[in-house]
């Protein structure tokens, strides 16, 4: 009798296992619009719409591509760069750091610009973790069988929500209003007119200070998600002859002046370093992280001289 009754247990739970992986599938294999997971990314930085508008709708082309975190959208003054340079840049940044989200950016923007140079941001060290925002972009089959399976059943999770929600609001006729015209402008280097408070910043280099020589003991696998996302990056650069770039843009205060992993990025093109004033004068800086309109000015003019 308990034979039997484990037997029908376990080909209902093999049946109810199968129909939910015939359920995850097809809502994977419905067609998505991007646009709508565009703008799911709006709740993070503002700029989800801007970024599908110029990748996917803008007709103005790219020829460099800076891809990065919110210091690059404080730092990197497109519009200057673009007429220093007499060619197309476009300021792809977006808010909080993963290579993750940036691999997903750049596979679509290479399919609807053809970019002769991508810049990518690159910090003191790489990140640990991909980007909280990444799902809501991902092709299907980077979150079927992702570059990393670090945190996949989570974004596999998050990428079905972003999907079954938009279907759900397609057949309601309630999706997301998508403003054209509002975030048509090809450029979105965003200005900070401020200086920084002297004081605060003066307490984050001493607390800085104070932690430089204490011995880190990290595996040597802990930032290898970053640097799995960078080579696929970098292979699909290849692939349609794209000159990558690396672009240091240190944290205030930093005592490094140049990534820890220099040696890394060499290997696949040009690292870019900024002269050190960028990262140890507190009269560039907004805050900690960010440039202000005159670091930024300054940095812009300095990229126009070197890329």
């Amino acid at each position: 009798m308990m034979r039997k009754m484990l037997q029908k247990f376990l080909i209902e739970a093999a049946l109810a296992c199968s129909l939910a992986m015939s359920g995850l599938m097809l809502v994977l294999l419905l067609p998505y619009d991007k646009q709508f997971g565009y703008s799911r990314m709006l709740e993070s930085c503002g700029r989800g719409d801007w970024l599908y508008n110029r990748i996917f709708e803008n007709k103005t082309p790219i020829d460099i591509a800076f891809i990065g975190s919110s210091r690059t959208i404080c730092g990197v003054n497109d519009s200057l760069l673009e007429s220093c340079l007499n060619v197309y840049v476009a300021n792809l940044g977006f808010c909080r750091y993963g290579r993750s989200l940036h691999y997903a950016l750049f596979k679509d923007l290479l399919r609807k610009k053809s970019p002769k140079t991508l810049v990518l941001e690159v910090h003191e060290e790489e990140s640990r973790s991909g980007h909280p925002d990444f799902s809501h972009i991902a092709d299907m089959e980077d979150l079927l069988l992702p570059v990393s399976f670090k945190n996949w059943l989570m974004q596999l999770v998050d990428g079905v929500q972003d999907r079954v929600g938009y279907h759900a609001k397609k057949m309601l006729g309630d999706l997301p209003a998508y403003d054209a015209a509002g975030n048509s402008m090809p450029y979105h280097f965003v200005a900070h007119p401020g200086k920084a408070n002297a004081a605060a910043l003066a307490k984050v280099k001493n607390r800085k200070t104070q932690k430089a020589g204490k011995i880190r003991l990290e595996p040597p696998w802990s930032r290898r998600i970053s640097k799995k996302y960078l080579w696929e990056i970098v292979a699909l650069a290849m692939h349609h002859q794209v000159e990558v770039k690396f672009l240091y843009l240190p944290s205030y205060g930093a005592l490094e002046t140049q990534p820890a992993e220099l040696e890394f990025y060499k290997k696949y093109g040009e690292v870019l370093l900024p002269p050190a004033p960028f990262s140890q004068s507190p009269e560039y800086r907004v805050d900690e992280d960010h440039l202000n309109d005159e670091g930024a000015m300054l940095l812009t003019e300095w990229l126009a001289g070197n890329l």
